[in-house]
């Protein structure tokens, strides 16, 4: 999966997957709590995976107070999955080599955590490597490899990958679910401006 082919210049519903910024207009926390039921699945969709069912679960909840809230809010249902949704959500996110196939020199503006996580600039032994781990981790649990690079540098994406390969399925799902939280987070101050929190207060 790619979302390359989805970007169209000045396209402003262009937003991200695996963690690319969105060129959606930032809306303050005041108009997020505004939004009807469905602008409001329409424009955070894109925080967890494109998937609106999450941000629309959150809607009756309204109005939220700060990001922390509305964050806190979406990780309470996450939490409240059932094992199969969990796992359902996780495969909703492309796998890693997809997310390393869009690096184009043209598109790293839009790439900067991959950028800072040196994800754009691996050799060729670092990205078989990589792809070697991650094929192991698809075909162990059946879902992909969910890392949120914000917080991970290719070192650590690498280690995350050959230890995360040990894990049962239960226990790796509970994780990629714990990077998923980490990605709504820092996606969240992409698309709602929020003058009493700071994203690196995660």
């Amino acid at each position: 999966m790619t979302v390359i082919s989805q970007f169209r210049p000045g396209d402003t519903s262009f937003a991200y997957s695996w963690g690319i910024v969105a060129m959606a207009k930032v809306k303050s926390l005041e108009d997020i709590n505004n939004l009807g039921y469905k602008e409001f699945g329409d424009y955070l969709a894109n925080v967890v995976a494109k998937t609106p069912m999450i941000p629309l679960a959150a809607w009756s909840d309204r109005p939220f107070c700060s990001v922390r809230d509305l964050h806190a809010t979406l990780c309470k249902f996450l939490d409240h999955l059932p094992f199969q949704g969990k796992e359902g959500l996780l495969r909703c996110y492309p796998d890693l080599p997809s997310r390393l196939a869009i690096s184009s020199n043209s598109f790293r503006d839009i790439n900067e955590p991959s950028r800072r996580a040196g994800l754009l600039t691996l050799s060729s032994d670092d990205l078989e490597l990589i792809t070697d781990l991650n094929d192991k981790y698809t075909r162990k649990f059946g879902f992909p490899f969910v890392i949120c690079v914000n917080e991970s540098k290719r070192h650590a994406i690498v280690q995350g990958l050959q230890l995360r390969l040990k894990h049962s399925r239960q226990e790796e799902v509970l994780m990629g679910i714990a990077n998923v939280k980490q990605i709504i987070w820092y996606e969240l101050f992409k698309l709602v401006q929020d003058t009493t929190e700071d994203s690196s207060a995660f």
